[in-house]
């Protein structure tokens, strides 16, 4: 019951957390930028060489537009930015997306609205998509503003343990017996210039939703 009532919580943290989602909900070590809110649910945030607009949608998630800062750009004032061209934009209407910063030319997305989520990475430059796996996203940070560490899973969600793992792992243990899952998770580390990624420690078994 205690589990069941702490993951209960952290849902409704996540969700509080998006729906009121300013420069303290972006990733830990990325880049700090001017934010502001304007008409029509639209968050402007305003970077050196970016400017990214986030719109909520009306249940979860929220669209992403990305474009290159010009030098008459005010952040209050849309009609400065609203005719530059889009380089980026990230439109689902299924998906809980929600812009998570920006660290090099990476766009980090966090999608999900509870603990288990998947964390996403877009490269600027090229348009593409360069990570896109279930992690522990709230556990994530950058180092130095452009090295990514997150706590990665790398199997399958499992249902049951063995008598060793179970007395290992007490609390996973009985986290499934009420119906919860459980899985392998990893710290990686992924450089957010050349995106090239290792794997730092050993596996960790963690609760699921």
């Amino acid at each position: 019951m205690k589990l069941y009532i702490t993951v209960l919580c952290l849902f409704f943290t996540v969700l509080t957390l998006h729906a009121q989602q300013g420069p303290d909900d972006l990733l830990l070590g990325t880049h700090r930028p001017e934010v502001s809110r304007v008409p029509k649910g639209k968050t402007v945030f305003l970077y050196p060489e970016y400017l990214v607009v986030t719109v909520d949608h009306e249940a979860v998630g929220s669209d992403i537009m990305v474009y290159h800062r010009a030098p008459s750009l005010k952040i209050n004032a849309p009609e400065t930015w609203k005719d530059l061209p889009v380089i980026f934009s990230l439109r689902k209407q299924d998906e809980a997306d929600y812009f998570y910063g920006l660290a090099e030319d990476a766009l980090l997305v966090d999608c999900g609205t509870s603990p288990d989520r998947v964390l996403k990475i877009f490269d600027l430059k090229s348009g593409k998509k360069v990570f896109d796996h279930d992690c522990r996203a709230d556990s994530a940070k950058v180092i130095d503003g452009r090295y990514l560490e997150v706590p990665r899973q790398i199997k399958r969600n499992i249902a049951k343990l063995s008598r060793s793992q179970s007395e290992k792992y007490p609390k996973v243990a009985e986290w499934l017996k009420t119906g919860g899952s459980a899985a392998w998770f990893q710290k990686v580390s992924i450089d957010l210039k050349t995106f090239g990624e290792k794997h730092e420690g050993a596996p960790e078994l963690l609760m699921k939703q």
